[in-house]
């Protein structure tokens, strides 16, 4: 879980998009990890146990998704 937090503080500090992919997110711990700190609007795919995300750098965003 510390893994897919610090992926979504990297990847709003970075100028560039990131991609994210998380893998096990049948499992409840990964889906809220990655729908609080990747955000489910930044979701791209989804197949099976895996999930892909695309975040842009907000580096000045004090919050990880917005409302």
């Amino acid at each position: 879980m510390s893994a897919i937090y610090t992926a979504g503080v990297l990847a709003r500090a970075s100028p560039n998009v990131t991609h994210v992919v998380v893998h096990d997110v049948h499992r409840t711990i990964e889906k809220w990890f990655s729908w609080e700190f990747l955000c489910h609007g930044n979701m791209v795919s989804s197949k099976g146990k895996l999930w892909s995300f695309r975040i842009g750098g907000e580096p000045r965003s004090g919050r990880f998704c917005p409302d």
